[in-house]
C-alpha cells in the first residue's frame, strides 16, 4: 500500500481539538459542494459526502486548495484537511477519505530514527474506490456533539432569539466568536474575508451586511423590528448608522414597529433638549433612540413643533427676500420665503411645510454684513430640502443637491454668455 509523507510534524497546531477538526471538515465540504450531506450515525462519528472529488494534490500539498480566489468560499491555504487528519490521528481517532482515488487513512511515524518526533503519513489503498463521490468519515469521542449549534444549513438566514444575549455571528456557516455585542438575533452571513483560522472577521463588514439585511430587505416581519426597538442598545440599532436609506416596504414596517412599541404619539428625541421639552409639553412621547430612524419617516421632536414653538418670524429688508426668490425662480422650486430670529443661533435655516405650502426659512442673523456666502449656502441647502422632501444625509437629499447645483451652474453659465 503506497505511503506518503504529509510533511506535518505531530506538534503542529498543538492547541487544536475536536472542534477544530470538525470545523475544517465541514468547511471543506461547504466549499466543495454546497449540497453536501452530513450524517452523524453515532455520538462519536460523523460522515460527510460530497459530489466534488478532490485531487491527490489537494489532499496532499499545502497551498493546493482551490478556494483562495473565491470570496464565497472559506478555505485559503489548502491546509485544513491536512491539519484535521494530523490532530485526529494524534488524538487516537480515525479519519478516512474514500474517493475514486481509493481509500486514504493516516498514521504518525518517525521519518528517520534520528528525527525527534513523528510526522503525518497518508496511506492510499486503491482497492476501495468510489465511483462519483467523496466520503469523509471521522471517528473521535464526542465528534457529533461538536456540530450542534455551530453550523447553519443556509446562508444569510435570520434566527429568532428569545432574549438579549451576546451576539453569535455565523460567517459563511462558521461560528465566529469575536463580536461580543448585545443582539436580539443570531446572524449567518457571507461576509469576507476571514482570517486563516476562520474565527475573525471585519466588524465593519459585519455591521454593514447586517444593516443591509435588516433595513434593505423586506423579508422580515414587523415583529422583528419590534424586538429591536425594545432593546435600544442592541447591535441591530447600532448598525443602522451605516445605512442611508431604506426601501418603502421596510420603512413602513419600521414605522409600524416603532409605534407598536412606543405608542402612536411617540417621536424621536433630538440633540436639542429645549425642543424635546416643547414636544413633551404638546403631549408627545419623546424616545431616545437612534435618530437615523427618521429616515423611516418616524417624526422627531423637532418635526412636530411649529415655527412659533421654536422661533418667531421677523422682517428684513426687501432685497433679502428678492435674493431668495431669485434662487427659487432659477431652480424652479415653488416655496414661500420667511426670515426668523433665533436668540441661540443654533440653526442657519429650515424648510417646513405648513398647510401644504413649502416655506424656506432663513436665520435673520445671516443678513448682517460678511454673511453673504453663508446666506447663499443656506438658501441652496433649504431649497434642496423643499425639492427632495428628504432629510440631511439621505441618498435622496444628496441627489437633490447634485441636481439643483448642476441646474444653477448651467443657468449662471448661460447668463454670463449673454
Amino acid at each position: 500500500m503506497p505511503k506518503y509523507s504529509m510533511n506535518l510534524d505531530e506538534q503542529y497546531v498543538d492547541n487544536w481539538g475536536a472542534w477544530e477538526i470538525v470545523r475544517e471538515l465541514v468547511c471543506n465540504a461547504k466549499d466543495a459542494d454546497p449540497a453536501f450531506i452530513l450524517n452523524t450515525p453515532s455520538p462519536d462519528k460523523i460522515e460527510i459526502i460530497t459530489s466534488s472529488i478532490p485531487t491527490m494534490e489537494e489532499l496532499m500539498i499545502i497551498g493546493a486548495g482551490t478556494s483562495r480566489q473565491d470570496s464565497d468560499k472559506i478555505g485559503q491555504f489548502g491546509e485544513g484537511f491536512k491539519m484535521a487528519a494530523l490532530v485526529t490521528t494524534r488524538s487516537n481517532g480515525q479519519l478516512m477519505c474514500q474517493s475514486p482515488l481509493g481509500r486514504m487513512t493516516f498514521s504518525l511515524d518517525k521519518p528517520s530514527p534520528n528525527y525527534p518526533s513523528r510526522v503525518l503519513y497518508a496511506h492510499l489503498d486503491k482497492r476501495y474506490k468510489t465511483r462519483d463521490k467523496c466520503i469523509v468519515s471521522l471517528t473521535l469521542p464526542g465528534a457529533a456533539k461538536e456540530i450542534d449549534g455551530k453550523f447553519l444549513k443556509t446562508q444569510s438566514a435570520l434566527l429568532g432569539k428569545p432574549e438579549l444575549s451576546p451576539c453569535k455571528v455565523y460567517v459563511k456557516g462558521v461560528y465566529t466568536t469575536t463580536l461580543d455585542s448585545l443582539s436580539v438575533f443570531d446572524w449567518n452571513l457571507k461576509t469576507s474575508p476571514l482570517n486563516r483560522d476562520r474565527s475573525m472577521v471585519s466588524s465593519s463588514n459585519v455591521k454593514y451586511e447586517i444593516a443591509t439585511i435588516l433595513y434593505h430587505q423586506s423579508t422580515h416581519p414587523t415583529s422583528d423590528y419590534e424586538a429591536v426597538m425594545r432593546h435600544p442598545k442592541c447591535f441591530e440599532l447600532e448598525v443602522l448608522r451605516s445605512i442611508y436609506s431604506m426601501n418603502q416596504l421596510v420603512r413602513d414596517k419600521v414605522k409600524e414597529a416603532f409605534h407598536n412599541v412606543f405608542g402612536s404619539r411617540a417621536v424621536i428625541a433630538t440633540d436639542n433638549m429645549h425642543k424635546n421639552e416643547l414636544a413633551m409639553l404638546k403631549g408627545y412621547e419623546v424616545i431616545s433612540i437612534t435618530d437615523e430612524l427618521k429616515m423611516a419617516e418616524i417624526p422627531t421632536a423637532e418635526s412636530v413643533l411649529s415655527t412659533s414653538d421654536t422661533f418667531t418670524e421677523t422682517k428684513v429688508p426687501q432685497k433679502f427676500y428678492d435674493e431668495v426668490e431669485w434662487v427659487l425662480d432659477m431652480l424652479d422650486v415653488p416655496a414661500q420665503v420667511k426670515f426668523y430670529e433665533e436668540p441661540t443661533y443654533e440653526t442657519d435655516g429650515r424648510a417646513t411645510i405648513e398647510k401644504g405650502v413649502a416655506i424656506v426659512w432663513i436665520n435673520a442673523a445671516l443678513t448682517v454684513p460678511g454673511k453673504r456666502m453663508e446666506r447663499f449656502a443656506t438658501i441652496i441647502h433649504e431649497v434642496c430640502h423643499v425639492s427632495s422632501k428628504a432629510n440631511d444625509g439621505s441618498v435622496v437629499f444628496e441627489y437633490a443637491q447634485n441636481e439643483l447645483g448642476a441646474k444653477l451652474l448651467d443657468k449662471l453659465h448661460v447668463m454670463t454668455r449673454r
